[in-house]
């Protein structure tokens, strides 16, 4: 969805736009929790983590026939009491998410936060990692506790 376009003379084309799905996934957070009357805010789900892209590819897909930008999205650091408290751990590369039954590849940093955005209370979020060279799955529950405004 195009929300800005820069029209100068010496400037050619160009514009700034929101993903449909970012979109629909805000949509949807101002229906679920604003339905009813309600005056509540509408809600993002956070693990309670800071990401870092440790390293970062081109990679021409051939599927496409264009150019992918590939990082290795590596947790930087875990906030204490937060819901990947205990769970992850600063070195943590994370592979890939899923909720819902929905999985998605983390291959860029903004995909968690993205993906975040259709979480709601109850929810469960697997999180496959990479540490010390082993993959496995974490599991989290999206508590009321990691919820904050969407601002």
């Amino acid at each position: 969805i195009v929300n800005a376009k820069n029209v100068e003379t010496n400037v050619d084309s160009i514009g700034y736009a929101i993903p449909s799905n970012i979109a629909s996934a805000i949509a949807n957070s101002i229906i679920n929790y604003c339905s009813n009357g309600s005056t509540e805010h509408p809600m993002r789900a956070l693990l309670g983590i800071v990401v870092a892209a440790d390293d970062s590819l081109a990679v021409f897909n051939t599927d496409t026939g264009l150019i992918d930008i590939v990082e290795t999205v590596v947790v930087e650091s875990v906030n204490s009491d937060s819901l990947a408290s205990g769970k992850l751990q600063a070195g943590d590369v994370i592979k890939s998410l899923m909720l819902n039954g929905d999985t998605i590849e983390v291959t860029r940093t903004f995909h968690i936060v993205d993906f975040m955005l259709n979480a709601r209370a109850g929810d469960k979020v697997i999180v496959t990692i990479e540490r010390g060279g082993k993959e496995m799955k974490v599991e989290f529950t999206i508590t009321t506790d990691c919820l904050t405004t969407l601002a």
